[in-house]
């Protein structure tokens, strides 16, 4: 034994000594005690019950319980497995609408996020009945009518397979509301009534404007495509063609007419910041040997007989009509 398997050694001898172990146990603790509703999702902007943020949680968890386990925690591990499992029921019952109007045929989709107080939540909340105020002037809007492509991350950790018929639905959905087909390629919109971009006169954003397409959902979409059995390499160079002359890649482009005097040209990044690291890791993230989640937990969240919480508001229509 040389080389490599010594330097394993070296890193799994070093991993037993180390101080962080425990602060990784009590971050899995953590996930726990304060979820599982978020106080800001991703976009920093809304608390609530958030597909990407559950996602990532039960992804969490489960690297937690296996960490545990491996060290002797068997109760923690078992604690850990058990509330991923108990979430991972719930997705879809707290997620998921069945009044959707984006797409008539599709009413059955995921939501950006289904609000709630992170303090105290309503443990059955209602996405097809909830009202939600965006950042900015984005107004107040029925949750059921803000999509976005949050839910893609499901697929991304292995939590749901990428052929779920709701995830098939909620792709096609996103697509119609959000999907801008530019000079180099398509790029989405993080969702619908964004206030956070340049405004529509190409002046800078100051509190309000209009929210742009962000090269990093292009990145996204490769991630699902290439976890659907497809070729991700086509938004891989959408990405590329989406960078400036200096190979930097901006937070948002320009996706409406030209506007010469202010610099706004169709498909070029537009005054939002240059460079986005997120972008350029999403990049780095869907050109490399992507991240695949776990046997283990494909086989706990996507195997047959899984128990799933379906929304009880009425009876879910097919995904497939």
């Amino acid at each position: 034994m040389g080389g490599r398997d010594d330097v394993l050694l070296e890193l799994r001898a070093a991993f037993d000594r180390a101080r962080f172990r425990p602060v990784l146990l009590r971050a899995t603790e953590y996930l726990i005690s304060a979820g599982p509703v978020t106080a800001q999702e991703r976009w920093e902007e809304n608390a609530g019950y958030s597909p990407s943020t559950l996602a990532i949680i039960i992804a969490a968890l489960c690297a937690g319980a296996e960490l545990a386990r491996a060290y002797g925690h068997t109760e923690r591990a078992d604690f850990a497995f058990a509330y991923a499992d108990w979430l991972n029921s719930h997705i879809e019952s707290w997620c998921v609408t069945t009044v959707g109007k984006g797409v008539p045929a599709k009413p059955c989709h995921y939501v950006r996020i289904t609000p709630a107080d992170p303090v105290s939540p309503d443990p059955h909340p209602d996405p097809n009945t909830l009202e939600m105020s965006l950042a900015g002037d984005g107004g107040k809007h029925p949750a059921h009518e803000i999509v976005g492509g949050d839910f893609l991350h499901l697929v991304r950790l292995g939590v749901r397979p990428a052929d779920d018929p709701i995830v098939v639905d909620s792709v096609e959905v996103y697509d119609a509301a959000l999907r801008h087909e530019l000079p180099g390629g398509p790029c989405w919109r993080r969702y619908p009534f964004d206030s956070y971009g340049q405004k529509s006169d190409g002046s800078a954003y100051d509190g309000t404007g209009e929210g742009r397409s962000w090269p990093i959902l292009t990145g996204e979409r490769g991630h699902y495509e290439l976890a659907s059995g497809r070729d991700p390499l086509p938004f891989i160079k959408v990405m590329e063609r989406f960078a400036n002359e200096t190979g930097l890649l901006a937070e948002q482009l320009w996706d409406a007419d030209d506007i010469p005097d202010k610099a706004m040209f169709f498909g070029r990044p537009s005054g939002s910041a240059t460079p986005l690291c997120w972008s350029h890791a999403e990049y780095l993230s869907v050109i490399s040997e992507p991240a695949t989640p776990t046997p283990n937990r494909r086989q706990r969240f996507q195997g047959k007989g899984q128990e799933r919480n379906y929304p009880k508001r009425k009876e879910l229509p097919s995904a497939s009509h």
